[in-house]
């Protein structure tokens, strides 16, 4: 019994290394061998390298912005021109006497189509993320998309018979013109950065778990 268990031994000596070091490696190996659950992978992202960003990013998120400016005008121009007669029944009053019904729905009319064209704004930046994966082209589709919705708007309120149509003034000096230009550019800033923070938004939840962020 003794010369059989000489002869086969328990347990093999571990192998040493040309070092006199025991091969700790081996030992590994043959838990693996021996049925043990092997070493996972490492994905890509984990191991410090950055995912590859797709092609063309920044011309998909120009055209995101441009149609989703479009989109914007596009429902502005239907909210208006269904509530005409709505319109037409406030341009009969100067603007300090306006019923308080009749003021309470163009404020709600204003509010249906700036918040329609936020939500439009939104989808076009967690579309953006999806595509282009930065999330600052997000914000640079939805500002796009506010200059290209105040710009068409504002051509859209100088049109005979429109909606909510603007009369010119007959007679204007170098100084009103010079400030109404200011005015103007201010509030197309300020559309482009409202437009382009909800883009952002969007962008954001899209690309909240993509591996370019979490690695």
């Amino acid at each position: 019994m003794r010369d059989s268990e000489q002869e086969y031994p328990l347990h093999q000596p571990r192998r040493r290394g040309s070092n006199g070091h025991e091969d700790i490696y081996e030992d590994q190996t043959g838990d693996d061998v021996r049925g043990q659950r092997p070493r996972r992978p490492v994905p890509q992202y984990e191991e410090g390298t950055t995912p590859e960003l797709p092609q063309g990013r920044y011309k998909n998120a120009l055209i995101a912005g441009v149609i989703a400016g479009v989109l914007c005008s596009i429902e502005s121009i239907i909210i208006a021109f269904a509530n005409t007669g709505t319109y037409q029944t406030a341009s009969k009053y100067a603007a300090n006497s306006l019923p308080v019904n009749l003021a309470f729905t163009l404020v709600g009319i204003g509010c249906l189509t700036f918040f329609l064209g936020l939500l439009i704004c939104f989808i076009a930046g967690f579309v953006t993320g999806k595509v282009s994966v930065q999330r600052r082209l997000g914000f640079l589709a939805g500002f796009v998309a506010g200059i290209v919705t105040y710009g068409i708007s504002f051509l859209l309120n100088y049109i005979p018979n429109y909606p909510g149509h603007i009369a010119g003034s007959g007679t204007a000096n170098a100084g009103v013109v010079v400030g109404g230009i200011v005015v103007i550019l201010i509030l197309f800033l300020i559309w482009g950065v409202v437009a382009g923070l909800v883009s952002l938004l969007g962008a954001w939840i899209a690309t909240r778990k993509h591996p370019y962020y979490l690695g």
